[in-house]
């Protein structure tokens, strides 16, 4: 019986502590409250304001509000094996240490359990080695599986390629000769140079080639080589390539069906084919969709984005300018139609739409490939 002596180990401001002689440990010191623990349950079950709290004789818990006056309960069973003795500090479970005097160890925890709390993420690893289990390894991320593998890359960007400079080949041979109602537009200065369809089909026979020189140096294992190309061609599309052929395509087919002599007069028929005009103003469409969904790109950031918009933007509309300024007509039919106020307006009108395309092309990048591009079996974040 004398080992169910409880014993008072360390006295709060108002309230008393007291354990069983066999207790390990006392994790706090509670205003106002008295925290009793069995001589078989060596935890501490709770904290009550002006509340006692008790544990009952198989290491379970029992807590209950009674008056502060009230005299403190002690169960026991001296018969049933005492658990390894553990503390219970606002949800968290720590060992006694060995050897270390119950009284001591009581008055050190009161002081300091309650006070150091390691991290949530720092107790989970520990419960898992003390479990066995080793800690998770980040796994590798690996490319996407809607990426294009490098040979089929290889073989649409060598196709895509040959597509779009045999289109821009066929456009600068357009001949006038025999032709009576040529539209004076088409033989002015400039050549074909002045047309943004001619200058979209330069651009994206620029990034067929560059993308397919990258995707030769990856077959090749010159990755070192093919990410320095990488980006200059994620540049060239993200800013210009990709805003562009969604303008040209849009912009052409609205106003040809609202009005084709604003844009594409009748008499370009005798000159340029069907199949001609929907290879420039159709085919680059889808082109620049299937670039998008199917080859991973390192998108430009918004700034970089922005700015090769906005130069090119400028220099093409002083390039138009300076023709009608040697030649005095205007590239596209609309501008005869319009006053100086109406052409600085379609000239904002369009910079904001390439601004709105190219903001939509970032957007789609993202949500197709999230927000780190895998290339080359190796993670790269995507810029804002």
């Amino acid at each position: 019986m004398d080992a169910l002596v409880p014993e008072v180990v360390g006295v709060g401001t108002t309230g008393t502590i007291v354990v069983g002689a066999m207790v390990g440990t006392v994790v706090g010191t509670i205003t106002g409250t008295t925290v009793v623990v069995g001589v078989s349950t060596n935890v501490v079950v709770g904290r009550f304001a002006n509340q006692e709290s008790y544990g009952n004789q198989h290491g379970g818990r029992e807590t209950g509000s009674l008056s502060p006056r009230a005299a403190p309960r002690i169960y026991a069973n001296p018969s049933h094996t005492p658990p390894t003795p553990k503390s219970a500090v606002a949800g968290r479970l720590i060992p006694r240490e060995s050897g270390a005097p119950r009284g001591k160890q009581g008055g050190e925890a009161a002081s300091e359990g309650i006070k150091s709390t390691p991290p949530r993420g720092q107790l989970a690893g520990e419960r898992r080695v003390a479990a066995g289990r080793p800690e998770p390894r980040q796994q590798q991320q690996q490319p996407s599986s809607s990426a294009m593998q490098p040979s089929r890359a290889c073989l649409w960007h060598g196709l895509a390629f040959a597509w779009f400079v045999f289109i821009a080949s066929a456009t600068s041979q357009i001949s006038v000769a025999g032709v009576t109602d040529a539209p004076p537009e088409i033989v002015a200065y400039g050549g074909p140079w002045k047309f943004l369809t001619f200058l979209n089909l330069v651009f994206q026979a620029a990034l067929c080639g560059i993308s397919l020189l990258v995707d030769g140096l990856t077959l090749m294992k010159k990755q070192g080589i093919a990410k320095f190309v990488l980006r200059f061609r994620d540049l060239l599309f993200g800013s210009l390539c990709f805003p562009m052929s969604l303008f040209v395509s849009t912009c052409f087919w609205i106003l040809y069906f609202y009005d084709r002599q604003l844009i594409y007069p009748k008499r370009m028929d005798a000159l340029i084919p069907n199949w001609l005009n929907h290879a420039m103003h159709s085919s680059i469409f889808p082109f620049a969709l299937i670039e998008l969904c199917f080859i991973p790109h390192r998108y430009p950031s918004k700034g970089e984005r922005l700015a090769l918009l906005g130069i090119s933007s400028l220099g093409y509309i002083s390039w138009t300018v300076h023709i009608y300024r040697i030649t005095g007509w205007w590239v596209y039919p609309i501008f005869q139609a319009l006053n100086p106020l109406g052409i600085a307006a379609f000239f904002l009108g369009a910079i904001g739409v390439l601004i709105f395309y190219s903001h939509m092309g970032a957007f789609l990048c993202r949500m197709i490939w999230g927000d780190t591009v895998v290339i080359f079996d190796s993670s790269k974040k995507k810029s804002k």
